[in-house]
């Protein structure tokens, strides 16, 4: 998960989260500046929502 302004030129330095190949729901309490980007891994699906 990424705090950016587009779907491209994500990099480690605007990285937030990675997200675990292991089933679960997880809490990611962290200000967003630019916007919240999830790249999924391989293989992954994701839910997402914001509060």
């Amino acid at each position: 998960m990424y705090d950016g302004t587009g779907v491209t030129g994500n990099t480690v330095a605007n990285q937030v989260f990675v997200i675990p190949n292991t089933v679960g729901s997880y809490l990611v309490d962290h200000p967003c500046v630019n916007g919240v980007v999830v790249v999924p891994g391989t293989g992954q699906t994701v839910a997402v929502t914001y509060d």
